[in-house]
């Protein structure tokens, strides 16, 4: 089920993890840190998901589905604060919070 939500958002995904890369280098390994244990658990177990759709799994997990845990210094960047806009205004954003919510009992408004 995550994985249709990585294909719909894929390209913005990657422009976002690109940016991050060129402007914030260690940022995704924060990201990763901040992942709730189990969250990061479940992720790594997804079957033969490659490292570049895991990580776009832990965009989508930060900026879309736990968006008050963004780190301030991340969203200072404009290019970096457009691609978030972007990712949580497009139709699947509201869907994938809902899953989020439903698959592990947190709910963030």
């Amino acid at each position: 089920m995550i994985f249709l939500f990585v294909l719909v958002q894929y390209k913005t995904l990657g422009q976002l993890r690109a940016r991050l890369d060129s402007s914030f280098p260690g940022a995704m390994a924060q990201i990763w840190r901040n992942i709730p244990l189990i969250r990061r658990w479940s992720i790594f177990l997804l079957p033969a998901v490659s490292t570049t759709v895991k990580d776009r799994i832990a965009l989508l997990d930060l900026f879309v589905a736990r968006p008050d845990h963004i780190p301030a210094w991340m969203m200072g960047d404009d290019t970096v604060a457009d691609l978030v806009f972007k990712l949580n205004h497009h139709w699947s954003a509201s869907l994938f919070r809902t899953y989020f919510q439903l698959t592990t009992g947190v709910v963030f408004r």
